[in-house]
């Protein structure tokens, strides 16, 4: 059992760590929204709670050498209890901090801590039990390493393909804490088999009477420790960190080449997770030669190398992802695979190396929980600076020579050999993202983006782009902006004409406001989420010159170069809010009650009491991008908010993506969308291409005539030239509802990527 017995627990835990991982941000987001915080707040209770609980296995192994099997189990049921935990208390307890403007991120979540927490508990006490008097603790430790990695394979693949297109949050977070429970349980009895089978094989007492005694293992002679605990941990976390940049730009460049979305976020979490898993079968088998300083030195060279490789290797997803079909999903995850497999690898293999080179004597079940605690940090640590600060201040580019610069150069902390030229040279590669006089070397590199562009921007949540459409060169149109959002088209913009709407749906629902609001209304209050280049929202500030026009976008860099380039004035006509469009809602309202109480008072004009539902005359959704649609703004719970906060005369407009004529995917939204409203219509451009067709969801409280609706040409500078819109029939609507099977999406099951996946593998990127 005891051989056995480690292994199993660190892929029990590795599986249960990357469930509350991938789930954590799903119970989040109807509450506190899609925020960099929110999905921040995710991934750092999981490694806070593993770095603590780390820490905290090793004190347990020190203490209680003799009882590392039993230690084992009670981590795991704690583990089986704390996940319990997460599925009654997290959805509740995140409800209750919902749409506050300060809402407090880190407490969100910390329902989670508990079960973070004593899942961290069993890597150090498994550890401690498997290298308990074992001649080549490196290799075990490797070992370990790459269970709980395929671990965390399974629960990225059970997570994406079982339980966000078939179970809910709640069931799932109930099955995990099953599974480890039934893991516990086996090793439990594993043991007292293993106890009784050695008791049966021993006389109760000795010839001469006295008590007989089980022999005690060989004593095994280890070589002492290379350097010391400190400088394993500092090695260890700079390797897990090295590992989360690569990890989060390999996501970044992904989404940007393939499209966002469940295919290509599952693509770079497999690469990572398979590499991880290699990686550590690879240092345990480094960990135990005789020489660890040659070993890490060799070993730090390669994995710089490898990290600064990644510049260029997604070459290798565009490639295999260009060409549309059915296996392209497929395709997408072996070019993740080429492109950053190596690389994290190489990375997985320095902490086994690291913390082996530090074991060799009393106190090595102390040292291997505070060695995995600081490398659980150092992921941590990169976590919370790379999107927000190195890849803004850097590029991508930038970010990966920096990280393969420290890599290098880390061999020093042991004393080791460094490669001095190869160090400079990735520090010199890192100065040309970030010195003007050498941004050209730079771009020659492919280390810098901003070539061909106006502005080239990246933000915590993406890259940001704006360029000249060649496209608009023949139609009279000398200064139409097109804006890029990770290699996604998002919007047109004319500098010179505030009324042109580049794109169709845009058009669609210029016509549709047109038919219930006309130009000369009284005020007219609009919401729209999602802002991007704000194109329709700085139309509505021209064409409604009463219109009170209110914009949630989550990118703030995107607001400024909207201001700054693509010319939205920064006039109060247009009040663009930094934040989600399901909890942006709210600080909307908030902001709206301020400034009419500062304002004159107007006696046809009520005030706004923030004690009330919002309302709105239109709120226009306009979030979704490419292929990856923010689940939680298509739920019925958010519905209902909608509903609430659209007046009884006004409309809610919803953009769609789907396959042509309408799919899954459309049928789910509609059927969705009638849990709050009346009357749901489904208009359409009539311009399929790709597999793909854009709708305009229409959801009203009263039947409203949208027959003979036109929309603008945007080819055409004549305003007077127009299109027809296409209205489904009631009968194309319920054969669309039941292409779903009528399925109502909900904050707990609501599978668009599932949905969206026939889609996703029709087209190129």
């Amino acid at each position: 059992m005891r051989s056995a017995a480690p292994l199993l627990a660190a892929f029990a835990a590795g599986t249960g760590a990357f469930v509350l991982q991938m789930l954590i941000p799903r119970v989040l987001a109807p509450h506190t929204g899609t925020t960099i915080e929110a999905w921040t707040t995710a991934i750092a209770v999981v490694m806070l709670g593993s770095a603590l609980g780390n820490r905290r296995g090793g004190t347990w192994a020190r203490r209680r050498p003799d009882a590392g099997a039993a230690l084992l189990v009670r981590a795991l049921v704690y583990a089986a209890v704390g996940v319990e935990f997460a599925a009654l208390v997290g959805p509740a307890r995140t409800t209750t901090l919902a749409y506050g403007v300060y809402t407090p991120w880190v407490a969100s979540a910390l329902w989670a801590l508990p079960a973070t927490y004593a899942l961290g508990l069993v890597f150090p006490l498994a550890a401690a039990l498997a290298t308990r008097a074992h001649p080549s603790p490196g290799r075990v430790l490797g070992r370990l390493s790459a269970a709980g990695s395929a671990g965390c394979v399974v629960g990225l693949l059970g997570t994406a393909f079982v339980v966000v297109p078939h179970i809910g949050v709640r069931a799932a977070l109930h099955g995990t804490a099953a599974g480890l429970a039934v893991v516990a349980a086996g090793l439990a009895i594993l043991g007292r088999r293993g106890a009784a089978g050695l008791a049966s094989r021993t006389p109760d007492r000795a010839p001469d009477g006295a008590p007989e005694r089980a022999p005690a293992a060989a004593p095994t002679s280890r070589a002492p420790a290379a350097w010391t605990r400190g400088r394993a941990a500092a090695i260890s976390a700079a390797a897990g960190a090295a590992l989360l940049i690569v990890e989060i730009v390999a996501a970044r460049t992904c989404g940007r080449l393939t499209g966002h979305g469940l295919h290509a976020w599952t693509a770079v979490f497999l690469a990572v997770l398979l590499g991880a898993t290699a990686g550590g079968m690879i240092g345990g088998r480094l960990a135990d030669r005789a020489d660890p300083r040659a070993a890490l030195a060799r070993l730090c060279v390669v994995a710089a190398a490898l990290v600064i490789g990644t510049a260029w290797t997604p070459a290798f997803v565009a490639a295999l992802s260009s060409a549309s079909g059915a296996d392209r999903p497929a395709r997408i995850a072996l070019g993740a695979i080429l492109a950053w497999g190596p690389a994290c690898a190489a990375l997985a293999a320095i902490p086994p190396v690291a913390l082996r080179g530090a074991l060799g004597g009393d106190d090595d079940a102390r040292t291997v929980g505070r060695v995995t605690a600081w490398q659980t940090l150092g992921c941590l640590a990169a976590t919370l600076l790379t999107a927000p600060l190195l890849v803004p201040w850097l590029f991508t580019g930038g970010a990966l020579a920096a990280a393969a610069c420290g890599l290098a150069l880390l061999p020093a902390v042991v004393r080791a050999r460094v490669e001095v030229p190869f160090a400079v040279a990735l520090g010199l590669a890192t100065l040309t993202c970030v010195v003007p006089p050498a941004a050209d070397v730079g771009r020659a590199l492919r280390l810098r983006p901003d070539g061909g562009a106006l502005l080239v921007r990246e933000s915590a949540y993406q890259q940001v782009r704006v360029d000249e459409p060649p496209e608009y060169a023949t139609t009279g149109r000398a200064r139409v902006r097109r804006l890029v959002l990770d290699g996604f088209v998002h919007g047109y913009t004319d500098l010179d004409d505030p009324t042109w709407l580049g794109y169709g749906y845009e058009g669609i629902y210029a016509a549709v406001t047109a038919r219930l609001w006309p130009a000369d209304a009284r005020r007219v209050e609009t919401y729209s989420i999602g802002g991007g280049a704000c194109t329709f929202p700085r139309y509505l500030a021209h064409r409604y010159p009463n219109a009170d026009v209110h914009v949630a976008e989550l990118d703030p860099v995107v607001t400024r170069v909207a201001r700054s380039t693509l010319g939205l004035a920064d006039d109060g006509r247009v009040h663009v809010h930094d934040a989600d469009g399901r909890t942006g809602i709210w600080n909307v309202w908030r902001f709206r009650g301020a400034a009419r109480r500062d304002a004159p008072p107007d006696p046809h004009e009520p005030l706004v009491d923030d004690s009330v539902a919002p309302r709105f005359d239109l709120v226009y959704g306009d979030a979704f991008s490419d292929v990856a649609v923010p689940w939680h703004l298509t739920t019925r719970e958010f519905v209902e908010l909608i509903a609430q906060a659209v007046v009884p005369t006004g409309a809610y407009l919803l953009n769609v993506v789907d396959a042509t004529g309408g799919g899954a995917f459309l049928g789910a939204i509609v059927a969705t969308t009638r849990t709050g409203f009346a009357h749901v219509e489904v208009l359409a451009l009539g311009e399929p291409s790709g597999g793909r067709e854009t709708f305009v969801v229409v959801a009203t409280h009263r039947p409203v005539d949208l027959d003979g609706l036109r929309r603008p040409d945007p080819a055409s500078k004549d305003p007077a030239r127009t299109l027809a819109v296409v209205r489904f029939t009631p009968a194309q609507v319920e054969a669309v509802v039941a292409r779903a099977g009528g399925l109502v999406l909900t904050d707990d099951f609501a599978p668009v990527e599932a949905l969206l996946a026939p889609v996703a593998g029709a087209i190129g990127r």
